[in-house]
């Protein structure tokens, strides 16, 4: 056999070895073993304790200890190496005998799993892989309750019993309200699993501490977090003895604690949106199963937070408005008339003297290269687009700015975004915009997942910039808030009188009268009431039995049902600083939705629930935001539509007690409808 054969059986074994190795590689399933080291110890947990979901931010908390006689550092890294992600989340050094926690906020929709791992080079010291689905996702049908719990018992509120399956058999007279899901779901946290963002706590509806604990036992962050929570509208309940949690949370708070009227045997103390509640100490103890069920009944009944489902952004805005358009445009039609010019044009001019073609030639590839070199620089330092709009709830101790942002590339470095306030927050929503000019509304998600950003700016003081990764000409939605404790609410008398009774058919007929004095301080411009009624129990009941019935029929089963709501409005007109005004306006028993619309968004008044049987909203437009604002000169975009609303929702006690007596007849409901 000649050496040139042998060379070439060689290099033919060898490249086939190499290609065997490659495909192995490429094929192997990666280590996700859990690994320890000696000494080290970590407790990690995503989610809460009976609760993990991704359909909302996901809490990420860990406890690291190091037991041995030397320091242990490393990198700890999230992995999701099935879907190609990754998250460092900093460097990690511990001395000997140190315990520290860490926790973060991530926006895990699109994650097919998560491990762990605390390296150090190449190095595993440590991994777990998380779980990032456990119980059901969060639901409007339920009320999730967070039990912070530094023991290892699992505690949970007693709930009403609840059918195996929707085919279960009912008898024909029984009615079971919300038995798809649990009206009722507990959820346990230990102290440092708590986040030091409100985000992941939206969906929660309250938080319970059930007995004594330190304050240092939540850090400073935890703190604020929580009292951000109460103040956007959730609820914390407290021993009554623990004044040392209460005095923590009102100094968290950006609105402090105010002492209200007592509800259902609980100290109530307002904070903003939301409220503190007090209770005697001793839940889940020996004793103590007769509070845990009043408390419970409690929590049922409490709303979940709404700021999220009250304002949408409309993309229906004047496209050459915007600069993002229009360096699109630009580029485009560049583009169109090169390639017509240097093809069609070029072709015509074949017939004629080489010389003209050469010269034509020439200076259009000189005329299109000056062109592309001035539009690059155009489109590279262009600013992008910011289309926003804000809702403004005003309550008794203040009011908080909630606002939607969607931006909008102008193809070039459009990567940073800055607002200014009294104290801003500004995330970045995880999935990229889904609003298209085919679409005139854009309904928010009521639970928007993100990654918490914090600042980028620390020293420019009331500002908060965020980075936005964005492709060219893509778009991101952001989410804003801030805190006025200065605002005042609007004083508002609300009166009704009934003027027909309910038939066998026919609801019952009344007559509201309004007065309204602006006492915000701010320029408002139309102005409306809007009173909701929800269905009384026996049609609440009725509707229930009529869906239990068509499930039981077609096989289908509907897990969240509405209460039928019926709207009466009246526009009260521009309201200037210190002015009054008074309007009368008759129930209207046909309206079914009432929302404020115009071009640039709207305003989505609440329906009632079974817990809030009647709900009376005052909603207005103000032409410049109140504390939210654009900070055009530290950021690459700018705005070019913007709109305000404030909003304030009527307190129980001014209901008038004329219109909860006779609530349940204002609605006839026609089954056929469910």
């Amino acid at each position: 056999m000649s050496v040139t054969v042998v060379r070439s059986v060689k290099f033919l074994l060898l490249a086939a070895l190499m290609v065997m190795n490659l495909s192995s590689a490429a094929f192997a399933q990666p280590d996700d073993e859990d690994v320890d080291t000696p000494g080290l110890t970590v407790d990690a947990l995503a989610g809460w304790k009976g609760m993990a979901s991704v359909s909302a931010p996901v809490p990420i908390s860990f406890l690291l200890s190091n037991f041995t006689n030397g320091p242990i550092e490393g990198e700890l890294v999230l992995i999701d190496d099935w879907g190609g992600h990754k998250v460092s989340l900093g460097d990690i050094y511990l001395t000997a005998g140190q315990t520290r926690r860490l926790s973060t906020v991530q926006a895990m929709r699109q994650w097919n799993r998560c491990l762990a791992e605390l390296r150090n080079g190449n190095q595993v010291l440590w991994r777990r892989q998380l779980t990032l689905n456990n119980g059901a996702n969060y639901n409007r049908t339920s009320n999730h309750v967070l039990i912070i719990n530094d023991s290892q018992r699992m505690l949970e509120f007693p709930g009403p019993e609840q059918p195996a399956s929707p085919d279960a058999a009912v008898p024909a007279g029984d009615v079971v309200v919300n038995q798809a899901t649990p009206s009722l779901v507990s959820m346990n946290a230990m102290t440092w699993q708590m986040p030091t963002h409100p985000g992941p706590l939206v969906p929660i509806t309250a938080i319970v501490f059930p007995g004594p604990l330190a304050a240092d036992r939540l850090n400073a962050g935890q703190w604020q977090a929580l009292g951000r929570y109460v103040a956007a509208g959730g609820t914390v309940f407290l021993p009554a003895d623990e004044e040392e949690l209460r005095d923590a949370l009102s100094a968290a708070s950006p609105f402090g604690l105010q002492p209200d009227a007592d509800r259902d045997g609980l100290s109530v103390y307002r904070c903003g949106l939301g409220s503190v509640r007090t209770f005697r100490s001793g839940l889940f103890v020996e004793n103590s199963s007769a509070q845990d069920a009043q408390l419970a009944t409690v929590l049922e009944r409490l709303p979940h937070q709404e700021l999220h489902r009250q304002i949408a952004l409309s993309s229906a805005y004047s496209r050459d408005s915007g600069r993002a358009e229009r360096s699109r445009i630009s580029i485009l039609t560049f583009m169109t008339v090169y390639t017509l010019l240097s093809g069609i044009v070029t072709l015509t001019l074949m017939k004629r003297k080489k010389r003209t073609v050469l010269i034509y030639v020439c200076s259009l590839v000189g005329i299109a290269c000056l062109t592309s070199v001035i539009l690059g620089s155009s489109v590279r330092y262009s600013r992008g687009d910011v289309s926003w709009v804000s809702v403004t709830r005003l309550t008794e101790n203040g009011g908080l700015q909630y606002a939607e942002l969607e931006v909008q590339s102008a193809g070039g470095r459009s990567d940073r975004l800055s607002v200014t306030g009294r104290e801003p927050d500004l995330q970045v929503v995880a999935s990229e915009s889904q609003r298209y000019y085919g679409n005139n509304w854009f309904d928010s998600d009521p639970h928007p997942a993100f990654t918490v950003q914090t600042t980028q700016a620390p020293d420019r003081g009331q500002a908060f910039e965020a980075r936005v990764p964005i492709t060219p000409w893509g778009r991101r939605d952001l989410i804003a808030t801030d805190y006025l404790p200065d605002l005042q609410p609007l004083e508002v008398d609300l009166k009704f009188e009934q003027v027909a009774e309910a038939g066998d058919n026919t609801p019952a007929v009344g007559q509201f009268a309004v007065t309204v004095k602006n006492t915000s301080g701010l320029e408002l411009t139309d102005c409306r009431m809007c009173v909701s009624v929800g269905a009384g129990e026996k049609i609440v009941k009725l509707v229930e039995q009529t869906r239990l019935n068509r499930v039981r029929r077609y096989g289908y089963w509907q897990e969240e049902a509405a209460i039928p709501t019926r709207y009466s409005a009246v526009v009260l007109g521009d309201l200037t600083k210190g002015a009054t005004k008074t309007a009368r306006f008759q129930s209207d028993p046909n309206q079914t939705r009432w929302t404020l619309n115009i071009d640039e968004g709207r305003f989505n008044a609440p329906s009632a629930t079974a817990t809030q049987g009647i709900r009376a909203w005052l909603v207005a437009r103000i032409a410049k935001s109140p504390s939210l604002d654009i900070d055009e000169d530290n950021s690459n975009f700018g705005a070019v539509t913007s709109a305000h609303f404030i909003a304030q929702e009527l307190t129980p006690d001014q209901i008038p007690e004329s219109l909860k007596s006779i609530s349940g007849q204002m609605i006839h409901v026609d089954t056929d409808e469910f």
